[in-house]
């Protein structure tokens, strides 16, 4: 069974992260999944370029984004700390039950995560 790659992309001044790794983690558990977890502090606007970087907390799960289709935007910077909708509430991480979504579409999807 291989483990997902999840990045917890971050800056220093947006503390959200730390609930975001907690929800990760709760996920993770969950669904009875170990995975490989990097925690990555930007702290550059060439990193936040490389790392396609949204604001903080940034959630990458084998490379792509909790919400791909905002990476089009290619507005990558260190100044914002990011917000996400889901279920029709606003967060400042993304929700257990979003991480939850896009791990099991990710292990139906290749049998394997």
């Amino acid at each position: 069974m291989k483990r997902p790659q999840i990045q917890l992309l971050h800056t220093e001044s947006c503390h959200s992260y730390q609930e975001a790794l907690i929800k990760i983690k709760e996920a993770l558990e969950e669904l009875g999944l170990s995975a490989e977890l990097e925690v990555i502090l930007l702290d550059s606007p060439e990193k936040a370029r490389d790392y396609k970087f949204l604001g903080s907390p940034t959630i990458k799960i084998n490379g792509l984004d909790l919400e791909p289709e905002l990476e089009a935007t290619g507005n990558f910077n260190l100044n914002a700390c990011r917000t996400y909708i889901y279920a029709g509430a606003l967060y400042h991480y993304p929700p257990k039950e979003m991480l939850l979504e896009v791990l099991k579409s990710l292990k139906e999807r290749r049998g394997a995560v």
